[in-house]
């Protein structure tokens, strides 16, 4: 079992990390209004299948079968997608609490698969991400991204924004974040009409951090390390015999 809090850890990267893991686990998170403290999640190979409400945290391991869940809830299968789609936002609203992320012990539907991806559920999440959540991961100007072996299929599933399709085609391995910022700027001054111009770069920036965050989360880049160039050793030869060589000469 894997604990924490939402404070610390937030949503976008616990879900960033069940996916990554192709986790079928159950995520609960706090969660406190006047009838549930508890929403839990139920995901099948690292995406959503089901979400329910409950008042104590140990009745997650009351049931060991999904189909008994189910017939708790008054729900058949069909039932699945309207109802995930109808508590995700109560989900996506939560930016405190502690979770829990446990794996294995419900038995899981083989004949069904999720019909909504978490990759999806991460983008929409970083579109609305504080400037303070997105300085935790990108905070450097000089950070350098590059696509994923799978990026185009990734965010083929995670209906990317048009705008958010054309960030994606700046990043290329080698322009700086500042860089491709700079390039983004750019267009939209020649796209808007502009009354605010320190207004309008704030707004840019945020909103392009906010997109490189959610790529990352959802595995479409991932951060180029930087490679510290080495001495060339026979340079440093040579460059010691000329220094020598001009002692000499100063003698």
């Amino acid at each position: 079992m894997l604990t924490g809090k939402l404070e610390s850890f937030g949503l976008i990267d616990v879900l960033s990390l069940i996916k990554k893991d192709r986790k079928s686990c159950i995520l609960t998170v706090e969660y406190s209004d006047e009838n549930s403290l508890y929403v839990v999640v139920y995901f099948k190979d690292g995406d959503p299948l089901f979400i329910r409400f409950l008042k104590k945290s140990f009745m997650v391991y009351l049931d060991l079968d999904f189909d008994s869940i189910l017939k708790k809830e008054g729900l058949t299968k069909q039932d699945l997608l309207k109802i995930l789609v109808e508590r995700m936002q109560v989900l996506l609203s939560l930016k405190k609490g502690g979770f829990s992320i446990t794996s294995g012990f419900v038995k899981l539907p083989t004949d069904i698969k999720p019909e909504l991806n978490t990759e999806k559920l991460i983008m929409a999440l970083s579109r609305s991400l504080s400037k303070e959540e997105v300085d935790k991961k990108i905070n450097d100007d000089k950070m350098v991204f590059e696509k994923t072996e799978e990026a185009m299929s990734i965010a083929e599933r995670s209906s990317l924004t048009d705008w958010e399709k054309d960030v994606l085609r700046m990043i290329d391995g080698a322009k700086t974040l500042s860089e491709i910022e700079s390039k983004v700027l750019l267009e939209e001054m020649l796209r808007r009409t502009i009354t605010n111009p320190e207004e309008l770069k704030e707004e840019v920036k945020l909103a392009f951090r906010r997109a490189v965050y959610g790529f990352l989360n959802a595995d479409i880049v991932k951060q180029k390390l930087r490679i510290k160039k080495q001495d060339n050793v026979f340079d440093r030869i040579l460059q010691l015999l000329d220094l020598r060589a001009q002692k000499k000469l100063e003698v």
